[in-house]
């Protein structure tokens, strides 16, 4: 299950009221070591590593700097969609704290409840698509220089083998997010067919106005017909009322 953590704001309602979803690149993500390894130190390392191993493709093309400055090229074109991947739908977004806070503005945003549908469109579509790999920063040069060292020895595999340990690698402190990322030939605004947004949970502090609008557009635009309103419960505890009708 897929799920879209987002302030209410022009671009949200935009996209409900257009069916769309805006995919990024991934100089357009909030972590600036976001999808921006070192590349230059990666390749020198792995270079290095793969002269000691005796491995002359991968010597080779990492040295070649004009396959470096092509790849460079063609990924800052690249579309990233970030999602969070939850196998428990309720417990997961009743206590994602982190996420309500940082993604939907301190409870007054929402949470998109992606359906299936929504994910097979978009993986049809994907060049790659899962889970992203978190990696702890202490070993984290040494796990990447042994990754790409241990890609296929082939031009345009290990170009997708380089792309996806750079688009779906992250530092360890993001692990809370659970992200699953989509990733795309071209940044930009894609349409989407009626149906993707299974249900909307509103945050504790989404304001009425807020919630009648978001509801109206979701209804009328997506086909959406299930909606939460979280709620306080007990001391730390959260609790999901049920708004649809």
């Amino acid at each position: 299950m897929s799920y879209k953590f987002r302030p209410i704001n022009k671009w949200l309602l935009e996209s409900l009221a257009c069916s769309t979803i805006y995919i990024p690149s991934f100089e357009q993500l909030n972590d600036p070591f976001d999808c921006q390894l070192d590349i230059d130190f990666l390749f020198k390392n792995a270079a290095d590593l793969a002269s000691q191993r005796g491995d002359v493709f991968i010597e080779r093309i990492l040295k070649d700097v004009d396959f470096k400055e092509g790849w460079k090229r063609e990924v800052l074109d690249i579309g990233v969609y970030s999602v969070s991947f939850f196998e428990s739908e309720v417990d997961s977004i009743l206590y994602q704290r982190l996420m309500w806070s940082h993604y939907a503005d301190r409870h007054t945003g929402l949470c998109i409840k992606y359906s299936d549908k929504f994910t097979q469109h978009v993986i049809l579509r994907a060049q790659s698509s899962g889970a992203v790999n978190y990696l702890d920063r202490q070993n984290s040069e040494e796990v990447i220089v042994n990754k790409i060292c241990d890609l296929p020895r082939e031009q345009e595999a290990f170009s997708i083998g380089l792309r996806d340990i750079f688009l779906f690698t992250k530092e360890s402190s993001w692990r809370y997010e659970k992200e699953g990322r989509f990733v795309v030939d071209k940044k930009g605004a894609w349409e989407l067919p009626e149906g993707c947004i299974e249900a909307v949970y509103f945050g504790v502090n989404t304001s009425k106005n807020d919630v009648d609008l978001v509801m109206k557009l979701a209804r009328l635009y997506s086909g959406c017909n299930k909606f939460f309103k979280a709620k306080k419960s007990g001391v730390f505890d959260l609790c999901f009322e049920d708004m649809s009708e």
